[in-house]
């Protein structure tokens, strides 16, 4: 287990910043679906980075459940808010 709180802190960082680089793609590009696919990118990978501090504890199988709900419910709302879009 590391103990460093830099290296614990870093992933948690890039996370973070990757999540913020989807909230400003939803405001800045032109087009529903663009605006959801960087959404939907940036939620499913921001918080993955972020959950790697946690590959180091005793607590993976509870980070990698709640990792592979968040999967789910951003693809499943995603595509859910195309379709309504579509029509």
């Amino acid at each position: 287990m590391n103990n460093n709180p830099i290296v614990s802190a870093l992933p948690i960082v890039t996370g973070l910043a990757v999540f913020f680089s989807g909230c400003v793609g939803l405001r800045r590009l032109p087009d529903v679906s663009a605006r959801l696919h960087a959404l939907t990118r940036a939620n499913d990978f921001g918080p993955g980075v972020a959950g790697m501090v946690s590959l180091a504890s005793s607590a993976v199988y509870a980070v990698t459940r709640r990792f592979a709900c968040v999967l789910v419910s951003s693809s499943a709302s995603t595509y859910s808010m195309t379709q309504s879009e579509r029509r």
